[in-house]
């Protein structure tokens, strides 16, 4: 039996260190209205106000400023997580062993991209102070999304957009949570063949706080609903990793003439879909996912996923030194196509299928060891 606690701070990343890099990126956006429908900007299709732009890393009461008004908060630290492990193992006979691992982790202290102010305010009800920060009181319901289906979801905006950023740490009441438990057999190679089967059963959620989660639009889709980060790189964007459960086992067998036959059979929960309807809001928000009324993020999930790879092999000892091994593997032998990402748009194309598992394929080689 084996028990640990540990406590980590994350890696703090570049994108952190860029928050107040005057040098790096800036932008600034005007939006457009084509009055007259010919797509062509014309004077009086914008406004000429300063206040009704957004403004990206740039001070606009003083854009020739070189230092970024973006701010740290004086105790800003790195987000925490909290691990603790407890494992159980025993040994069945000389060549079976079976154990069970129980896992707590939670992530606190999250990272908390809070609006700030950089000039007075003349009208009530909202911050009139230079580097003041963003509250509850800057936002405000702005109407009732009616969706395809004719159920309605309320929406936010804010009274003001901020001119800036202030990272801080969210409090004690908006962290991640994950448990999960795992079972296992593992029988060692002995007598031609060897084993090794787990199942991995959890739970990963986000809690988020109220009183910090200022746009209520979707805080019911997200509150204790699953925790899910998009994936990207490479291209692969759009898949939102999270499975509840995991099953793999894989073997070896002897077979005769010192043949080897090898396995591995994979199976887990398909991935989130978050199925929703887009909808542009004002106050430099653009466009926003309004998620299905009722549903929580993990509601909604992509088929089972399950793959079979098999592989032979045959190792020929030339001398004490120098041995050659022929092998034949093949992946997804079952040419088994399983969805692993569809278009959430809700609508005609809601449902498509925009990728699949590989196809099956076999690799013919040698591996030559000396």
């Amino acid at each position: 039996m084996k028990a640990s606690y540990a406590r980590y701070g994350s890696q703090g990343g570049n994108s952190i260190a860029s928050h107040t890099w005057a040098l790096g990126w800036r932008e600034i956006a005007v939006y457009w209205n084509d009055l007259n429908g010919d797509l062509v900007p014309q004077l009086g299709e914008w406004s000429d106000h300063p206040d009704d732009w957004l403004w990206w890393s740039v001070n606009k009461y003083n854009p020739y400023n070189s230092t970024s008004p973006n701010k740290f908060a004086f105790d800003f630290n790195s987000p925490i997580l909290t691990e603790i492990t407890l494992s159980f193992e025993k040994e069945l006979g000389e060549d079976f062993v079976i154990g069970m691992n129980l896992f707590y982790k939670k992530t606190s202290n999250l990272l908390w991209r809070r609006g700030m102010f950089m000039a007075p305010m003349s009208d009530p009800g909202v911050p009139k102070i230079p580097g003041e920060l963003e509250t509850a009181d800057n936002w405000y319901k702005a109407g009732d999304y009616i969706f395809d289906d004719g159920s309605t979801k309320p929406w936010y905006e804010r009274h003001y957009v901020p001119d800036a950023t202030f990272l801080t740490n969210h409090s004690s009441d908006r962290y991640n949570q994950y448990t999960a438990a795992q079972l296992i057999f593992s029988k060692k190679l002995a007598g031609g063949w060897m084993l090794d089967a787990s199942f991995t059963y959890s739970d990963w959620k986000s809690h988020y706080d109220a009183a910090e989660y200022f746009d209520k639009t979707n805080f019911d889709f997200y509150d204790g609903g699953a925790c899910a980060f998009d994936s990207g790189g490479s291209g692969v964007t759009g898949m939102h990793v999270n499975s509840r459960w995991q099953f793999k086992i894989s073997g070896l067998v002897r077979l005769l003439w010192g043949i080897n036959l090898t396995g591995v059979f994979q199976a887990r929960e398909g991935y989130i879909i978050p199925y929703h309807e887009s909808f542009e809001r004002g106050s430099g928000l653009s466009w926003t996912n309004m998620y299905e009324v009722g549903k929580m993020m993990g509601d909604d999930r992509l088929p089972t996923l399950w793959v079979l790879n098999v592989g032979l092999e045959k190792t020929f000892n030339v001398s004490s030194t120098l041995t050659v091994t022929l092998f034949v593997n093949g992946y997804n032998i079952t040419n088994n196509a399983t969805t692993l990402k569809v278009n959430p748009l809700i609508g005609s194309t809601q449902g498509q299928v925009e990728r699949i598992l590989n196809p099956g394929i076999f690799q013919f080689g040698v591996r030559v060891k000396f």
